[in-house]
């Protein structure tokens, strides 16, 4: 086992020490140089005031009484002296009536004046012989400061960087080459091959671990309890795997047996919903029979109590007459009442015949219902089974080519939203025959609509990758369907079309609940049009083949 030690600058926990350690120096030197260069201002100030002072006391009186004898060469030699003291630039006399006495040149920049009145008792009388005014510049102040900085600066630097170097090269000999060693352990580490137990390369600390020592103790433990747990784990796995063969075997005879029974239960809740809709339309026809009998009954009951007796008598009357037909209409009064006989029969008969073409209108409309009735059961009982890969763009298209007639009659447009879909292998007459359920339905609710806008029937096809599933949707702005009709919508023999069957929508459901799909409907409510969502699924051919194995 090889392992690198050094110290690591960049991201290093060294680097990051030494930073922080720079840092934290830099800033405690750079606060105390600003409260040491804040006290040694105050200090040189205080000084130059303290000197200042000591002008007043040593020199203010000897230069009033030099000024007061008018001796000016005595009063430049007092400003020279004060001009010798330390940080003092400027020194001069204004007596009174006579020139000012300057030495030195007035300070530029940032300076201490001040201006000392010279008064002189003489006689009980207080006289002012002038003012005396000396400037001190601050150059020499800050010129010291800069110094003193300078040199704080310097030690400072020095002193940090050789505590950092040691700190770091304690640091190093303590944890980071440890740390190393570690690491590199950590990174030969194999559960195959179990190495020797961790040690450093430092004095033992028996009676007193450290944290290192405590490092170490938990790797070692560690390394051990890995070896033993993947020791463990390669017996359980082998176990496992000798359960997963029982297991696959017995989860494929348990799917062939599930498959089995998922399409008996297909095939029962196909046959199921087949005599559902056989009940409805025997249900249908036995009250269409019904209806049929009643106007039956009515058009004999017309027929047995018809005027046409009445007419039958009244001509045998005329012909028992003979050649005395005209005679007898002239002077018989039952000739002559004959007339008026035959008008009042004849609004009779023109009575019984209305009543009779009404009664014979019904008896015909429900045959027809009959009809359609048993049309509609055999469409849904011929809709084939075979699956076959359908493009459900071009499918509805074709509905719609068959549908263009009646739709055109009805000034009803269709807008299709069609975006790329796979293919998918299905029963392609029963897909078609929900597109053109739906579609006749929405025709249907568009011609019974009461609005002011032209009709309009909205179908949009696209693909749910997610759900694997294909969305079509058909929306229309007819009639609408109320909330009580949406709960209804799908049951056999309801229907909310006054004549309608009530099963095609029922046999729509039926088909798509048979194909693992969904058919749903949603409406605002009358007058709000109504919306038909299909969702079926994508097969592959391999599915269907595997389906029909499994049947």
């Amino acid at each position: 086992m090889t392992f690198k030690t050094g110290i690591k600058w960049s991201g290093g926990i060294a680097g990051r020490l030494v930073f922080n350690i720079l840092l934290m120096s830099s800033v405690f030197t750079l606060v105390a140089t600003a409260i040491q260069l804040y006290l040694d201002y105050n200090s040189d100030v205080g000084q130059l005031n303290a000197q200042m002072e000591q002008i007043d006391n040593s020199f203010v009186q000897s230069i009033t009484d030099d000024v007061w004898n008018i001796d000016f060469a005595q009063v430049a030699v007092h400003l020279n002296g004060i001009l010798q003291l330390p940080d003092v630039v400027y020194v001069r006399v204004e007596p009174v009536d006579f020139d000012t006495i300057a030495v030195g040149k007035p300070a530029v920049g940032a300076k201490l004046v001040r201006r000392v009145p010279l008064f002189l008792d003489k006689d009980g009388v207080r006289n002012h012989l002038g003012t005396l005014t000396v400037e001190a510049g601050m150059d020499g102040v800050y010129q010291r400061l800069r110094r003193r900085v300078s040199i704080v600066l310097v030690t400072q630097a020095i002193k940090t960087f050789l505590v950092s170097a040691f700190m770091l090269f304690i640091f190093n000999q303590i944890l980071i080459r440890h740390l190393d060693k570690i690491a590199a352990k950590a990174r030969d580490f194999s559960l195959d091959d179990p190495s020797e137990a961790l040690t450093l390369e430092r004095r033992s600390r028996q009676e007193r671990p450290d944290e290192l020592d405590d490092v170490v103790s938990a790797f070692n433990q560690m390394q051990s309890a890995l070896h033993h747990s993947y020791q463990k784990l390669l017996e359980n796995h082998e176990e496992l795997n000798h359960h997963k063969e029982n297991l696959e075997k017995l989860v494929e005879a348990r799917t062939a047996q599930l498959h089995a029974t998922q399409q008996g239960m297909i095939e029962n809740a196909h046959q199921a919903g087949m005599a559902e809709i056989a009940i409805g339309v025997l249900h249908h026809i036995g009250n269409t029979l019904n209806s049929l009998n009643i106007s039956g009954h009515v058009i004999n009951e017309t027929l047995r109590k018809s005027a046409i007796e009445k007419v039958r008598r009244a001509t045998q009357l005329v012909e028992a007459q003979g050649d005395e037909r005209q005679t007898f209409f002239e002077k018989d009064p039952r000739g002559r009442q004959l007339t008026t006989y035959y008008f009042e029969v004849g609004k009779q008969l023109t009575r019984e015949h209305a009543h009779l073409s009404k009664e014979a209108q019904k008896l015909e409309k429900f045959i027809k219902d009959i009809k359609d009735t048993i049309f509609s059961q055999q469409e849904y009982a011929h809709v084939g089974s075979i699956a076959q890969a359908i493009d459900p763009a071009n499918l509805f298209k074709e509905v719609l080519r068959l549908e263009q007639l009646s739709l055109a009659q009805a000034k009803i447009k269709v807008a299709l939203d069609f975006q790329t879909t796979p293919r998918s292998f299905l029963p392609v007459n029963k897909i078609r025959f929900v597109m053109q359920q739906l579609l006749k339905n929405a025709r249907d609710a568009v011609k019974h609509a009461e609005i002011n806008q032209p009709g309009l029937i909205r179908v949009s096809l696209h693909y749910d990758a997610a759900a694997t599933m294909i969305l079509f949707e058909i929306n229309d702005n007819g009639v609408g369907i109320g909330e009580c009709d949406l709960v209804n919508i799908f049951r056999s023999g309801y229907s909310t079309k006054e004549g309608g069957l009530g099963f095609g929508l029922h046999a729509c459901a039926n088909i798509m609940a048979e194909l693992g799909g969904a058919l749903t409907a949603h409406s605002n409510g009358p007058g709000s049009g109504a919306t038909f969502k299909v969702a079926f699924p994508v097969k592959s051919r391999v599915q269907v083949q595997e389906t029909r194995k499994d049947a």
